[in-house]
């Protein structure tokens, strides 16, 4: 089974049928690289290292070998990055698009931060301007530009904790619905721009918690997708 793994999705993004997408090669929280400083950002109470020396020239590296590995595996230059931990700053953009990468998500915490609260939770977790969140974004960076996409957190969660409590047929339904209402949340204020729900969770950790490793689910879920006159 293993063996079919890396074969099957070479196959399935030769015919289009998904993206596959790249990291940087060991796993580096990519700021923390460029400058310890912005650490900060983050955690203004937070404890430096005496030596604040950046390694730029590492974070480069990373990005580089993360491609080189993903054309070597899959046969094609990957257009999207996850950046280790959704870590992402400002001065890494640049570095990010000199390796080809046209695209990156990270968290929608960072959206939240960047835009002061604007696009952010409320206590019952409902989203202000939520037509912000659905929707690709542009940064640049020394002339460089990518796109950026902001996972939505709560959706990635019902997946990552709670639809392993559920039956199948009812996580997926739950989803689905989910994925209406965000669309009726967003219709009269997207203008003709579809909205884009982006579901992003740690793919090896919660699959042995559910039954039969989640693959009923899955199947349910994707069969319903395809099937939904406004949902693809």
């Amino acid at each position: 089974i293993l063996r079919q793994v890396i074969p099957l999705h070479r196959e399935l993004a030769e015919q289009g049928q998904v993206e596959l997408t790249t990291t940087p090669f060991y796993h580096p929280i990519l700021p923390l690289l460029v400058d310890k400083r912005l650490a900060r950002q983050a955690m203004p109470e937070v404890m430096l290292p005496a030596n604040l020396e950046s390694y730029m020239d590492d974070a480069r590296r990373h990005l580089e070998q993360g491609v080189a590995m993903h054309k070597k595996v899959f046969g094609m230059q990957p257009k999207g990055m996850w950046p280790s931990e959704g870590s992402v700053c400002q001065e890494i953009i640049s570095a990010i698009a000199d390796v080809g990468i046209k695209w990156i998500a990270t968290d929608e915490e960072i959206l939240a931060c960047s835009s002061d609260g604007w696009v952010s939770r409320d206590g019952q977790g409902y989203l202000r301007n939520p037509e912000m969140l659905y929707r690709p974004w542009r940064v640049s960076d020394k002339g460089k530009q990518l796109q950026i996409i902001f996972r939505d957190h709560a959706m990635s969660d019902q997946i990552g904790f709670h639809y392993q409590r559920f039956d199948a047929d009812h996580a997926a339904d739950d989803f689905i619905g989910k994925l209406q209402a965000i669309g009726n949340a967003t219709g009269n204020n997207a203008g003709h721009r579809p909205s884009l729900v982006n579901i992003t969770l740690d793919g090896e950790n919660c699959w042995e918690y559910y039954p039969g490793g989640g693959v009923d689910f899955l199947r349910k879920l994707y069969h319903r997708i395809a099937k939904h006159p406004q949902i693809s």
